[in-house]
C-alpha cells in the first residue's frame, strides 16, 4: 500500500486529532520504521513542533499498539533515548524533532500538531 500524509497545524489532544484524521478517512500516522521517520523529517517543514502519531498503550499498559493492532516494540529503533518512559502516566506517542525525529510517549491530553496518514487509492 502507498500512503500520503497531511500535517495539521492545530494544537489538539491525541483523541481529538485521531477523530479529525478518521473524519478525513485516515488515521494518525503509523511510524514503525526509521525509513518512514526519515521521510517525514525530510517532508515536514516545521521542525520545531512535536507531532502526534497513532501509537498508544491504552489497552495494555506498557504495550504500545497502532490502530491496526500491530505492536510498537519497546526496542524499536524509532524510540528516542530512554523511551518509552511512562513518565506521569503517558499513554500516547509523538514524534519529537528535538530527539532527532524519534518517538516518545506523552500524555494523551497534551495538545500537539499532528500528521494524518491516508491510503492512496489508484
Amino acid at each position: 500500500m502507498d500512503f500520503c500524509y497531511l500535517v495539521h497545524g492545530q494544537w489538539l489532544t491525541w483523541f481529538t486529532a485521531q477523530g479529525v484524521c478518521a473524519g478525513e478517512r485516515g488515521q494518525l500516522v503509523k511510524v514503525d520504521t526509521m525509513e518512514k521517520l526519515i521521510y517525514l523529517n525530510s517532508s515536514v517543514t516545521d521542525n520545531t513542533k512535536n507531532y502526534w502519531t497513532g501509537a498508544n498503550d491504552q489497552v495494555i499498559e506498557g504495550t504500545f499498539e497502532w490502530r491496526d493492532g500491530t505492536v510498537l516494540a519497546n526496542d524499536n529503533e524509532v524510540w528516542g533515548l530512554n523511551q518509552p518512559d511512562d513518565w506521569g502516566g503517558e499513554d500516547c506517542c509523538e514524534i519529537k524533532p528535538a530527539l532527532g525525529w524519534k518517538i516518545q510517549d506523552d500524555n494523551c491530553g497534551s495538545t500537539l500538531w499532528f500528521i494524518c496518514e491516508y491510503v492512496v487509492l489508484y
